[in-house]
Formats: C-alpha cells, sequence, structure tokens
C-alpha cells in the first residue's frame, strides 16, 4: 500500500493500462487487494474501464472489467466495494465459466447483489465437495484442462486432504491452515 501511495504521490497515473488493458485497479481486484481497491476507488479509479486480452489467468473471453477480474478469483470484499462503487455486473451464467467449482457462485452473488458484508471469503466454499488431490496436483503443474489450477490445490490443503503416494514425496495427511 505504502508504494502505491507513494508511486501516486509521485504523479503515478493509475488509469494507465498494461499492454493486456489492465489498470492498476484491475490488479488489486483480482488479488484481492481490499487497501488498494479502496484506495484507487477513492481516487476515481474508472470501474467501467474493461481489458482486450484473454490471457489472464482463468479467462476465457476477452474484455473484463474490475468487478469480473474479483468475481472470477471469488475475490468478494474487492467485488463488494466495487459494486457499491457502481461497477456493473454481467449475467451469473457469464461468470459460471470463469469461476472455480469449489465455490459457490450463487450464494457469491446473492450476497454481492444484496451488498452483505462477510466475514471472508471461506464463507463461498461448497463444503461438501470431494476433492481429488491428485487431479489438482497435476493441474497446478499444468496438466489438464486449462493447466496451472494452484488456486484449486490451495482449496484442498487448505480443507486437509488424504495427498495419495507420489504427491508430495508420499501418502501424507494435510492439515488446514
Amino acid at each position: 500500500m505504502a508504494i502505491v501511495k507513494l508511486l501516486v504521490a509521485h504523479g503515478a497515473n493509475v488509469e494507465i493500462p498494461t499492454e493486456n488493458g489492465n489498470t492498476a485497479l484491475m490488479w488489486a481486484a483480482f488479488v484481492g487487494n481490499t487497501r488498494v481497491v479502496e484506495y484507487l476507488l477513492s481516487l476515481g479509479a474508472n470501474v467501467a474501464h474493461y481489458n482486450r486480452d484473454g490471457t489472464i489467468p482463468r479467462l476465457r473471453y476477452i474484455g473484463y472489467s474490475a468487478i469480473d477480474l474479483a468475481i472470477s478469483r471469488m475475490q468478494y470484499q474487492s467485488a463488494l466495494l466495487l459494486y457499491k462503487s457502481g461497477a456493473k455486473l454481467r449475467k451469473i451464467e457469464e461468470y459460471r465459466t470463469i469461476v472455480r467449482a469449489i465455490f459457490d457462485l450463487d450464494k457469491f452473488m446473492e450476497n454481492l447483489l444484496a451488498k452483505k458484508e462477510v466475514a471472508d471469503e471461506t464463507t463461498f466454499y461448497i463444503q461438501k465437495r470431494k476433492f481429488s488431490a491428485k487431479k489438482s496436483m497435476n493441474y497446478s503443474k499444468g496438466s489438464g484442462p486449462g493447466g496451472g489450477h494452484a488456486g484449486d490445490v490451495e482449496a484442498v490443503l487448505q480443507q486437509g486432504v488424504e495427498l495419495p503416494s507420489g504427491a508430495h514425496g508420499g501418502a501424507q495427511r494435510t492439515s488446514p491452515r
């Protein structure tokens, strides 16, 4: 946060996009840095800006806004700040293609539309789902559809699972963090 404020104090334009069309607000929303999102919104950052590149992780289409990026990563607090600041939502069906199956998108959107405060994003984990640690570990390494699903592995590890032999050097029980 201090670096962002320092850059702004020295004249940095927070609206200048990267070559892919992403602004500072979009990146802060994507990673869930609510302090930076809030600060950039206080400076008048544009919530209606859309990127122009489909190479952002887990996104399959061109043209996403900061709130789209926050929702794609289930960054509820960032999405709520953006929504309260006038960011426009897509139809829920459009978000289904970019949100991980381990999250309850319906519950997320219901809370967002009602502008409800929640304790944290774990509110939206689907607790009853059975995970395949081996499949998630392979995806995290880049194999499987989409590849590189490190967040899925993180969710599996947070819930505590029995890892199959060969994952992390042999079978072991992981504890939720």
